[in-house]
């Protein structure tokens, strides 16, 4: 009998756990644009004030700003030295956990792909630390908004718009 990845082991509940990344990631992006003065509808406001009452960690309590939700999601990370191959462990309004057995360096800009097959979705992220324990490595990966803005125009369009299905 063969041992198997989590990648390779049939997952249950993944599109709930996707929805769980989504709406971490959402989080994120509307959270850096509110801290830049970028003007969010009344939709994206109320969104965000929704999230943050279910994401945001109690300082007197936790040492962390952002609560992590255990997720279990294989995922592939893209960077210019190519693609390598990981599993997100949890995620946060301010991005993920991920191991994997390759290294990828700090500083590193790397495109998540993550999610079963079919429903996979795309999310662009920095390599803020690593840390190894035997042959699995930890990346901590900070959500990046950069290639998943839009123009904002004068009649208010919202800012977030729905993260398409990675190819």
């Amino acid at each position: 009998m063969t041992m198997t990845s989590p990648m390779d082991r049939p997952r249950h509940g993944d599109a709930g756990q996707l929805n769980v990344v989504k709406s971490c990631h959402d989080y994120a992006l509307l959270n850096m644009h509110d801290q830049v003065g970028l003007r969010l509808t009344p939709a994206e406001r109320r969104m965000l004030r929704g999230l943050k009452r279910l994401l945001e960690g109690d300082p007197a309590r936790h040492r962390r700003h952002h609560r992590r939700l255990p997720i279990m999601l294989p995922v592939v990370l893209r960077t210019r030295d190519g693609e390598r191959r990981g599993t997100a462990v949890n995620v946060s309004g301010g991005g993920m956990y991920v191991m994997s057995p390759e290294d990828i360096p700090e500083g590193s800009t790397v495109d998540l792909v993550i999610g079963p097959p079919r429903e996979r979705y795309r999310f662009t992220g920095v390599v803020m630390w690593t840390r190894r324990r035997g042959e699995i490595l930890g990346l901590g990966i900070r959500f990046s908004a950069v290639p998943l803005l839009r123009s904002i125009t004068p009649r208010g369009n919202p800012i977030v718009t729905n993260i398409s299905p990675a190819a």
